[in-house]
């Protein structure tokens, strides 16, 4: 074992954390509104107490152990292999307060089986498992000397890893841009649209992005698909081999991809056997008219509200060879944020979280989980009311029929605790496990081991200055576990 992890006994004396069972659901309905659903009839089931592996760490709830450093880190991604292998990306800060990215991989055993360092917060961006155990990776690469220097400009580079750390094949992403790749466009506030060319986004025939620029892996049977922030949203697919076979545009770029705060969000699902892709991305009501200028046809508008430019979310259909189907707009009055998309039986799910008004006062963010039917119209919009202020970071297929948000959820006192629910297509709630710690908690990353488990990576804040932390309890802020809670 090396000293990057540390064994399950020895967290007993590290981290205090416990999980916290409990939370009613309450109505999550706007007062008034004629658009507002209603919100899913649950009968509160309590902690998983009984489903999960006994463990004293999280109060027989989970099995986990930190990712342990002098120095904050934040996890970022997890993946597990066919053969039991698990592998994580975290970011850790050093000594003279600059980032590190780091990519590990543990064998069944827990035992490690290769690590891979390189400079800055963003090296390593997702990672993915082939069918036949090796690893795919994606990240950014900063220019070299023949642009500027300029670190906010980073290449695309993808790799893929045998479980003894051996590069099986890496490769910059290509995507030469024509005319309408390299138009950005802006929204005044007016409604009028502005367009202007820009030449910053590629060097030769390699895009280069901005290092808080989006990249997201989907591998399915024998094809790697790539999400990717490069000319607007886009998707890549290639062979197992990262040689490229298609690309299609999804938005064109705009100002709002890639600001510091709250940049809007993509997410990408893969069903070989749907011969769907679907790429769920958030937008504004203002930029609609954007998407109908640029591609040159008309969102679907059955969901839609006019006028009151609050956060949406947008669909675009391909199949898997590339060709574009349909975009649909889910709208409903909410300023939503997406937490994932799933293709399962020909349906569109997505999840996410918004923000409703609560009849007696006041706005909390509750989950919500949209149906939309093979043909394209929203079938079921359903809002699931934990505590308080729930943060959907992601959200995937468990069995069929059952969904997983993981994130954060609120309390009274302003402290989140790291959050797994799980619910039904119906958006009933089937068990969760909550997990707090002296200041907060988030889960950023998790990924389903089958139907009964679940791998996740967690962030928690811990103000303890008796625990490994420096005199003034400082490096405490901004540590990570990797974990699994599950039969």
């Amino acid at each position: 074992m090396t000293k990057g992890i540390v064994t399950f006994a020895s967290l007993l004396s590290l981290l205090s954390l416990t999980a916290c069972g409990g939370g009613s659901g309450s109505s999550g309905g706007a007062s008034g509104q004629t658009n507002t659903p209603n919100p899913a009839e649950v009968v509160d089931p309590g902690p998983a107490t009984g489903q999960f592996p006994d463990s004293a760490m999280w109060s027989g709830r989970a099995n986990y152990r930190t990712i342990s450093s002098d120095f904050k880190n934040q996890i970022t991604k997890v993946a597990h292999g066919p053969d039991g292998s698990v592998c994580y990306t975290y970011a850790q800060n050093t000594a003279d307060n600059t980032w590190k990215s780091k990519l590990e991989c543990l064998a069944p055993q827990g035992d490690l089986l290769f690590s891979k360092e390189q400079d800055g917060l963003t090296a390593f961006k997702d990672i993915a498992f082939t069918p036949l155990g090796s690893l795919i990776a994606v990240g950014l690469q900063p220019v070299g000397p023949e642009l500027p220097a300029n670190p906010e400009r980073s290449y695309v580079v993808l790799s893929k890893f045998s479980m003894q750390g051996d590069i099986l094949a890496q490769t910059r992403l290509v995507d030469a841009p024509d005319a309408a790749d390299l138009i950005e466009y802006d929204v005044n506030e007016d409604g009028t649209i502005t367009s202007f060319p820009i030449t910053d986004l590629y060097y030769a025939n390699n895009p280069t992005l901005p290092n808080n620029a989006l990249l997201s892996l989907k591998v399915e049977a024998n094809s790697v698909y790539l999400l990717a922030y490069t000319y607007g949203i886009k998707v890549y697919a290639m062979n197992l081999n990262l040689s490229q076979s298609w690309d299609h545009q999804i938005m064109p770029t705009h100002f709002a991809m890639w600001r510091r705060v709250r940049p809007l969000h993509a997410r990408i699902a893969v069903s070989e056997g749907d011969d769907r892709i679907a790429v769920a991305f958030e937008t504004k009501d203002a930029f609609i008219p954007v998407y109908d200028q640029h591609f040159g046809r008309m969102l679907q508008q059955s969901n839609h509200n006019e006028g009151d430019n609050d956060e949406d979310i947008a669909v675009t259909l391909l199949t898997t060879q590339g060709q574009y189907l349909d975009t649909l707009l889910l709208d409903k009055q909410f300023d939503e944020s997406l937490g994932g998309v799933v293709v399962q039986n020909g349906e569109i799910w997505v999840g996410g979280d918004a923000a409703v008004q609560k009849p007696g006062g006041g706005v909390e963010r509750d989950f919500f989980l949209a149906e939309f039917s093979p043909d394209g119209s929203l079938r079921n919009y359903n809002l699931i009311d934990h505590k308080q202020n729930e943060v959907a970071i992601d959200f995937q297929a468990l069995d069929i029929g059952k969904f997983l948000f993981a994130g954060a959820t609120g309390a009274a006192d302003g402290v989140t605790a790291g959050l797994l629910l799980q619910v039904t297509n119906e958006a009933k709630k089937l068990r969760f496990t909550e997990f707090r710690a002296d200041q907060s908690a988030h889960i950023p990353a998790a990924s389903p081991i089958g139907n009964n488990q679940i791998l996740f990576g967690m962030v928690y804040e811990q103000a303890n200055t008796n625990l490994i932390c420096g005199a003034d309890g400082a490096q405490c802020n901004g540590k990570s576990v990797i974990g699994v809670a599950g039969q």
